[in-house]
């Protein structure tokens, strides 16, 4: 495990080694009014205590089946079952009216920047 950082006040994101893909994934904690809430937490830190929430995610936006130099980009159509890529992308679409600074995958480096540039220019 590498060591949590804070990306942003009250965001921590880690790296674990994902023993079935072979390589390091991310997983992120945020404070929030409900407590410390965990998503897709593997091997957290133990400086970061014991969360109050802990959310599983599969979102097709961050996923990428192994780090490219794409700040993000959807994953494999082959994972969405019987969906497609333009489903997927109306389903996420919502996320564009959002004001979106950042966007934290679990394969690569994190978006910390023009989140909602990048968002666009995958769900267009």
């Amino acid at each position: 495990m590498s060591s949590a950082r804070e990306v942003a006040p009250g965001l921590v994101r880690w790296t674990t080694w994902h023993e079935e893909w072979q390589e390091q994934v991310g997983s992120v904690a945020v404070e929030t009014a409900d407590g410390l809430v965990f998503v897709d937490p593997l091997d957290p830190p133990a400086e970061l205590g014991t969360p109050d929430h802990v959310v599983d995610v599969l979102l097709g936006a961050g996923a990428k089946p192994r780090a490219t130099v794409d700040p993000i980009r959807l994953c494999p159509e082959r994972w969405l079952g019987k969906a497609t890529h333009d489903e997927l992308r109306a389903s996420l679409r919502m996320l564009l009216e959002r004001p979106v600074q950042r966007v934290l995958t679990s394969h690569g480096e994190p978006v910390l920047r023009s989140g909602e540039r990048h968002l666009h220019a995958v769900l267009s």
